[in-house]
C-alpha cells in the first residue's frame, strides 16, 4: 500500500494495480495478453516481457511474479543509440519484466526498478470484469523493449534485488 501526502495536507493510501492489456499483431485472428503494473498516479511502472494465450494465463504469471520477484536478476542497459537507460527482470534466465519507458539517468532507472518491486509486492491483481473490452496494444511494441536495444548493447549493471 502507498500512502501520498497532498498539498492540501490530506494523506491518501493508494493500491497499485495490474492492468490487462490484449496485445494484437501476433498473427491473423490471434489474440494474447499480456499486463501492465500501473502506480496510484496511473503511471506505468512496469510490464510483462511475455505474453498469454488467455486472461486467465495472464493473471496467473503476474500473481506468480508477485510472489518471486525478491529472487529476480535485474539488468540496467544503455537503449538504442544510448538514448537513456532501461531495465529488465529475469528469473532463472528469462526475461520476465521491464521498464515501459526509458530513463535519462542510471540511477532514475534503479529507482524505477525499485518502486516496481515495491509496488508489485502490494499491488491488486484482479480479473477483469469483461476481458472483451481491455484495451489492445500492439504485440511487438508492447512486449519487447529489448529489441529497442541495439545488438551490440551489453548490459551495463546487473544485480540482485
Amino acid at each position: 500500500m502507498f500512502r501520498a501526502r497532498l498539498h492540501t495536507g490530506v494523506v491518501l493510501t493508494v493500491m497499485p494495480r495490474a492492468h490487462f492489456v490484449a496485445l494484437v499483431g501476433g498473427g491473423p485472428q490471434t489474440l494474447r495478453f499480456g499486463w501492465r503494473l500501473l502506480g496510484s498516479n496511473n503511471r506505468e511502472l512496469g510490464r510483462s516481457s511475455t505474453s498469454a494465450e488467455s486472461i486467465d494465463e495472464a493473471l496467473i504469471s503476474v500473481q506468480e511474479l508477485r510472489t518471486t520477484i525478491s529472487t529476480a536478476t535485474f539488468s540496467y542497459v544503455r537503449s538504442a543509440h544510448n538514448q537513456g537507460w532501461d531495465w529488465e527482470a529475469c528469473l532463472s534466465g528469462q526475461l520476465v519484466a521491464h521498464a515501459s519507458r526509458t530513463f535519462r539517468r542510471e540511477l532514475e532507472c534503479r529507482n524505477n526498478a525499485e518502486i516496481f518491486v515495491r509496488a508489485l509486492s502490494v499491488c491488486q491483481v484482479r480479473r477483469p470484469s469483461d476481458p472483451t473490452r481491455l484495451p489492445t496494444a500492439s504485440l511487438g511494441k508492447f512486449i519487447s523493449a529489448s529489441s529497442q536495444r541495439s545488438d551490440a548493447a551489453a548490459p551495463e549493471a546487473e544485480y540482485q534485488q
